[in-house]
């Protein structure tokens, strides 16, 4: 008998650089720092129904800088830090670069295996880091991606990022309150609500950052999956 159950919706996170400041190969717990605010996004994500997935690159174990059981209590701290309960997986690949992989990111390996393991439906799913690899591991997997700006490279300009933000927290408010095509559709056709310009068209679909439109009164972020780009809608006056 075939499932109807509906697939999941997940948010794919980097881990250094993202949910905590980038160490360098981190080896020791005592090395983990969590973003100030990283613990309340996560919570307000899982809450509004996202899985929460960490997807990380650990070539420090292949390139022999730590073991394996360094990585796993460096993982238990920032779980720990964050909340026992917040992070549903993590996967890891300690692959080094310059060798063929087909986890390492910019792959998609690690998405597809836990979009496979956790029953996540991938159109409806985003992935956020802090570098441009995450950028393109998000699309070679069929995700959409945000980049954030607090890892080593602050710069995005030129980023293929679906949206940009300051920080993890700047960053949730959207994804909480994304909507699907269908969703934008329904509204459209009741007459709820109008699709109004990015507004600063400067900026370009692909560089705003959302959560300024997000804390003003006019706007409500939504994502056109059709169309593939950050949109607003506007309440029908």
């Amino acid at each position: 008998m075939t499932s109807t159950r509906a697939k999941s919706r997940a948010v794919f996170i980097d881990r250094d650089g993202t949910i905590m400041h980038d160490a360098d190969y981190c080896s020791d717990p005592k090395q983990v720092q969590i973003f100030e605010g990283a613990g309340a996004a996560l919570s307000r994500l899982k809450n509004a129904g996202h899985k929460i997935i960490v997807i990380t690159n650990q070539s420090g174990i292949g390139r022999g800088f730590f073991t394996e059981k360094q990585y796993r209590a460096v993982e238990a701290e920032v779980s720990r830090q964050l909340g026992d309960d917040l992070i549903d997986a993590t996967y890891f690949c300690s692959d080094p670069p310059g060798l063929p992989s087909k986890y390492r990111k910019p792959a998609p390996g690690m998405v597809f295996e836990a979009a496979c393991d956790h029953d996540v439906d991938l159109s409806r799913s985003f992935l956020i880091g802090d570098k441009e690899i995450d950028v393109e591991c998000a699309h070679n997997a069929g995700v959409r991606a945000i980049r954030v700006r607090t890892g080593f490279d602050k710069t995005t300009d030129g980023s293929c990022a679906d949206w940009v933000a300051e920080d993890l927290p700047a960053a949730s408010p959207n994804l909480a309150n994304a909507v699907d095509s269908s969703q934008v559709l329904s509204a459209l056709a009741k007459g709820c609500y109008e699709l109004v310009p990015i507004p600063d068209p400067k900026l370009g679909p692909r560089k705003v950052d959302v959560a300024t439109a997000y804390n003003t009164e006019r706007y409500r972020p939504i994502y056109a999956e059709k169309r593939g780009l950050p949109v607003f809608l506007n309440r029908a006056s």
